[in-house]
């Protein structure tokens, strides 16, 4: 494509109606592309079904022009760009729904924010596994989405007030190696597991009922976080991919 003929159709090309772009950018910032968005996100639902576990976690697209939602994340490679909010297929790599980030919607900072998004997110699906991070994971998000008979697994942070009092990395830290230590209670399996010195692991699970361990390279491994570790890279996965067969091509323009 020539220049002159990207140029052309770059003016024409629109999604919305530009003389009521103002007043609708007031109350969304994606406006502009609203309902090219949401057309988008209702056919990947329709046009695949997942396998047994998905996926969600954080992509940042990396851009640096003009954005009124544009977020630096210094651990990204890319450091600056928009981010977005992913469920994806942990088997294949194939994005099931997405959100935008669009930065404060109000004054006070969104409570819950991470149970809020992964709700949202897989809203239209039931009888599957969800794998998440820690910024996710929560015991009022286990409950819920057992409602929706949906199980999670994922990795919970070490001050979160659900924990039981003797999950203590105090107390952790004097045990060996390949330890493990599971605390169970009604429907959620918490797991801690020690996998080199001074370092402690705590997973959360309504899908593990009990305290398998698993002996690997004459490591001992706990079955939850042996799963855990090969459902947890769906969206890592699809992001290395869009960054390698990426359409970008190189420019003069900073």
């Amino acid at each position: 494509m020539t220049l002159e003929r990207f140029t052309i159709i770059s003016r024409v090309l629109a999604f919305d109606n530009r003389q009521a772009r103002r007043s609708q950018v007031r109350g969304d910032k994606l406006a502009p592309i609203r309902s090219f968005y949401e057309k988008w996100t209702i056919n990947l639902q329709v046009l695949y079904v997942p396998n047994e576990n998905i996926t969600v976690d954080e992509q940042l697209i990396p851009f640096r022009d003009r954005c009124p939602f544009k977020v630096y994340m210094p651990s990204k490679p890319g450091k600056y760009g928009m981010k977005a909010w992913i469920a994806a297929d942990s088997a294949t790599a194939f994005c099931l729904q997405f959100q935008i980030y669009l930065g404060k919607t109000s004054d006070l900072p969104e409570r819950n924010q991470g149970e809020r998004v992964v709700l949202d997110l897989v809203s239209q699906y039931t009888g599957r596994n969800v794998t998440t991070d820690n910024f996710f994971t929560s015991h009022n998000l286990a409950q819920e989405l057992l409602k929706r008979k949906i199980t999670l697994v994922g990795t919970v942070r070490k001050n979160k007030r659900f924990l039981p009092v003797h999950c203590t990395v105090k107390e952790l830290r004097k045990l060996p190696i390949y330890t493990s230590k599971f605390f169970f209670h009604e429907k959620e399996t918490i797991v801690q597991y020690v996998p080199k010195r001074y370092k402690i692991v705590t997973l959360l699970s309504t899908l593990h009922h009990n305290g398998k361990i698993l002996e690997e390279h004459s490591k001992k491994i706990p079955e939850v976080i042996k799963y855990y570790n090969l459902s947890k890279g769906g969206v890592d996965t699809m992001d290395q991919m869009v960054r390698t067969y990426s359409c970008k091509r190189k420019t003069n323009h900073p």
